[in-house]
């Protein structure tokens, strides 16, 4: 066993599995003294829902296949200034996106998980941050994602924060699951916005130059 096929096994459990998983392989790798692979191991990190969706995205081959050619031609349209190609390549982005979401979403539901609306967003807001960012299209395509992505508009990327765990009690006066629901799906939009507003201003700069 070496590092790559510990984190091939434990980045496609259900992250519910993932703690136990990550413990016999580090007891394993001890078990064969070998003790930098048993602390290597045991630093990989536990990925999110909406990361174990994205990362179950590595058995679609055609998805990675649309995902990295989308995003050569999503740099080159940026470094020649091409406005036609820059609209072209937005429009198929979201087309992209969605379609990769529903098939992330498709299969968590084939192992018996059915994500909430703010996961799907999660899972939208990572891909398509994989499109304009080199680092995050590398996790998604290696299937090392461990938290969610939220494409910016100008290129980088911002990680959201962790969910918090599911057990924890509800703090007094805090919203409910269907209020925290509503608003990252409100969220999502605005960022959707956001994302769209910041490539029409991108490309306004563009022809103004």
């Amino acid at each position: 066993m070496d590092l790559e096929t510990a984190a091939d096994e434990l980045y496609g459990v259900d992250p519910d599995e993932f703690v136990p998983t990550r413990t016999r392989l580090v007891q394993q790798a001890r078990a064969a003294k070998d003790r930098p692979l048993a602390t290597a191991i045991a630093a990989l990190k536990k990925p999110t829902r909406s990361a174990w969706l994205v990362n179950l995205l590595r058995d679609d081959r055609a998805a990675g296949e649309s995902l990295t050619a989308l995003a050569g031609r999503l740099a080159k349209a940026h470094q020649s200034v091409d406005l036609v190609a820059l609209r072209a390549v937005g429009a198929e982005r979201q087309k992209l996106v969605d379609d990769l979401t529903r098939r992330a979403v498709a299969a968590g539901a084939e192992r018996g998980y059915v994500a909430t609306e703010a996961v799907r967003l999660e899972v939208q807001g990572t891909l398509s941050a994989a499109v304009a960012d080199a680092s995050v299209l590398t996790e998604v395509l290696s299937a090392r994602v461990v938290k969610a992505q939220v494409y910016s508009g100008f290129g980088f990327t911002m990680p959201l924060a962790a969910p918090a765990p599911a057990t924890a009690p509800p703090a007094a006066g805090a919203p409910s699951s269907d209020d925290a629901d509503a608003e990252a799906q409100k969220a999502g939009l605005a960022q959707q916005a956001l994302a769209e507003a910041t490539d029409r201003l991108l490309e306004a700069r563009t022809a103004l130059d």
